[in-house]
This record gives C-alpha cells, sequence and structure tokens, in this order.
C-alpha cells in the first residue's frame, strides 16, 4: 500500500494540506506522556500494521504507545492514540490508502463488536 512521507516535515505538510482540501478546521497537535504527539510516526506505526481498523481489531494501540516510548504512567496512552489517530489521521490514512473521500469512509468498529461484524459478513456471504 501507499506509504506517507517518510520526512515527518512533508508528512505534515501534506496533511495540513489534505484536511485544508476538504475544509477541516486547523488542531492543535495533543499532547502525551508530556511531550507532543509524533503524528508522523503515529500513522507509520498504524499502517505498518494494517491501518486504524486491524489495529483496533487486534487492540494494538498499547504496543505503538510502547514503541513510541510512551511512559508507562501515561495510562489512558492507547486510548488517546486511537482517538488522536481517529480524530486526525483516519481520513487521511484513507485517502492516501483507497483514495476515498471524506465522505465517503466506511464506520470503523470498535473491538468489542469487530467478531459480530465479521460473523454478520460471514453469514450473508453464504
Amino acid at each position: 500500500p501507499p506509504t506517507a512521507p517518510a520526512d515527518d516535515a512533508l508528512f505534515l505538510a501534506d496533511h495540513a494540506h489534505y484536511l485544508s482540501d476538504i475544509s477541516r478546521a486547523p488542531f492543535k497537535i495533543p499532547t502525551l506522556g508530556g511531550s507532543p504527539l509524533d503524528l508522523p510516526r503515529l500513522f507509520r506505526e498504524v499502517l505498518l500494521r494494517g491501518g486504524v481498523q486491524a489495529v483496533m481489531t487486534s487492540r494494538s494501540f498499547k504496543d505503538i504507545a510502547r514503541i513510541m516510548d510512551i511512559p508507562a504512567s501515561c495510562t489512558s496512552a492507547a486510548y488517546t492514540l486511537r482517538d488522536s489517530y481517529e480524530k486526525l489521521l483516519y481520513a487521511y490514512e484513507q485517502k492516501l490508502v483507497f483514495n476515498r473521500a471524506p465522505d465517503a469512509l466506511p464506520p470503523l468498529v470498535p473491538f468489542k463488536n469487530a467478531d459480530k461484524a465479521a460473523a454478520a459478513a460471514s453469514a450473508s456471504a453464504s
């Protein structure tokens, strides 16, 4: 699949341009563990694991927090990463990987509902 620009400054510029194109307001980068969240790294780590839906299904945001060296004392790290990704990066992921318009984004299925959704899809395919 396509990947984000390797250079963080290029990533942030491309991301900001995309948000401007879809008329999304500028945002403040969240702070996590006392430091600004590294959005380019978060994006790359999620894409390496198959995208946000795969990360949510496998509950891997905790692993990503560890890899990103977010202090263990930040007990809400996994939630904050997921929430920040959904709000700030999901539409960009869908555009970059699937060339989807912001109004055509598939809804994210939370982990607890992922098995039900897979079962329903499997049943309807039969």
